[in-house]
């Protein structure tokens, strides 16, 4: 199993967990892999894998009912350089957003991650 199918693996686990209601699965390819948020304002996320993933960082889009982000981008590429690194931020950023408790199942993907994400985001805010 490759690194990517293992990473795809885990999320779209976590993803399909009885902890958490507010994301789907949509669908993945080698280059691609879809969630779509069901909550608040529902949104599509995509993320892009490059050809030569992991040398490549992945990047992401979402389309929203009245938003749309049109190029994909990777904010914290010195951080976010993996799919579940990627991922989890864009969820954390939502779950923060809306004040909603980050279930377990997503903290488990990448635990130390997970750690570092609340004490940047903690500490930006004080």
């Amino acid at each position: 199993m490759s690194l990517l199918e293992f990473e795809m693996v885990g999320i779209k686990s976590a993803i399909e967990s009885e902890d958490q209601m507010q994301y789907e699965y949509v669908d993945d390819t080698s280059s691609q892999f879809v969630i779509q948020r069901v909550f608040a304002r529902p949104v599509t996320y995509i993320f892009h894998i490059p050809s030569n993933y992991p040398r490549e960082i992945p990047t992401f889009q979402y389309i929203g009912e009245e938003a749309r982000l049109v190029n994909s981008v990777n904010a914290f590429p010195d951080t976010d350089r993996t799919l579940t690194r990627l991922f989890l931020r864009v969820i954390f950023l939502d779950y923060l957003r809306y004040n909603i408790p980050f279930p377990d199942c997503f903290m488990a993907i990448d635990p130390i991650f997970y750690l570092y994400l609340q004490n940047q985001y903690e500490s930006s805010t004080e």
